[in-house]
């Protein structure tokens, strides 16, 4: 049955985006991450809860797992929802729950910046899905190993903005070489250049030895290095993204496309034809 044009604007309603993940009921199907305008989801706000270690990484990013929504981005049938239960994973060895989600679901969780102005894309939650399960991958080594419980709670205090920082760099660098001219020179950070921390090992300026000055890019005078070691390491992948060499952005929104649907080109802004094959899907 095809869609009828308001279930079509339902979906691909304009203004900053959202993004539904849906786990697919069948394993080897493509997760679906389907990009939607906010005010067009219809959700009271209510529905919405921060996630507590997006929050501690300086990402204000909020989801709501809907029980009564008729839309079919929330009634689909799906397996359980790994990424929700990945943002919302008690990462603390010290906490009578560790290692258990806060929240699971088995359908289309919803997610968004809090500050609604905001566009998420999906390389905002994929890097955050990395970089939590990298650090609580490390944490259960070190409470395994010698020294386990101080050992843990000291790679559970790597937790840290900066740390995400220096990882989605990496990442968005590692796509932008595998996928040059899809936008990724045009996506920031969701956390902000830090002018006390080395912005590849994230060094405090404190830590630096005793007379050595912090140094910086020469060209965007953004970020800043504990020494020249870590600026020539940092190079290859700040390069890419120094907004004195890159004043073009790329008109193509990285990273918000539909795999499971088996469409896999970026969504652009204007294009709402993808829309309908969303919503035929999912009848």
């Amino acid at each position: 049955m095809k869609p009828t044009a308001a279930q079509i604007k339902q979906i691909a309603g304009g203004g900053p985006q959202a993004i539904v993940v849906i786990h697919p009921p069948v394993p080897e199907d493509e997760v679906a991450h389907v990009a939607v305008g906010q005010r067009m989801l219809e959700l009271p706000g209510n529905e919405w809860q921060p996630l507590p270690y997006a929050s501690k990484l300086g990402v204000e990013i909020i989801y709501a797992a809907p029980t009564t929504s008729e839309s079919p981005l929330f009634t689909i049938a799906a397996d359980t929802n790994a990424m929700l239960e990945t943002l919302t994973l008690d990462c603390n060895p010290s906490s009578p729950s560790f290692g258990k989600p806060e929240r699971t679901f088995s359908s289309g969780v919803a997610f968004m910046f809090a500050d609604d102005s905001n566009t998420l894309s999906k390389a905002v939650l994929e890097s955050l899905v990395m970089f939590i399960n990298e650090r609580f991958t490390a944490i259960k080594t070190a409470l395994a190993g010698p020294g386990s419980m101080a050992q843990a709670v000291k790679e559970y205090e790597k937790l840290t903005p900066q740390a995400f920082r220096v990882l989605f760099k990496k990442y968005r660098a590692d796509q932008e070489g595998a996928y040059p001219g899809k936008g990724w020179k045009s996506i920031e950070c969701p956390v902000a250049p830090s002018m006390s921390n080395c912005e590849r090992c994230g060094k405090a300026k404190d830590a630096v030895a005793e007379g050595t000055a912090m140094q910086q890019c020469g060209r965007c005078k953004k970020v800043r290095y504990c020494g020249k070691g870590c600026q020539t390491e940092d190079w290859k992948a700040h390069k890419l993204f120094c907004p004195k060499l890159n004043c073009r952005a790329s008109s193509v929104h990285p990273m918000t496309t539909c795999n499971y649907l088996g469409v896999d080109q970026p969504w652009h802004d204007q294009d709402k034809t993808r829309a309908s094959l969303v919503i035929a899907e999912m009848r």
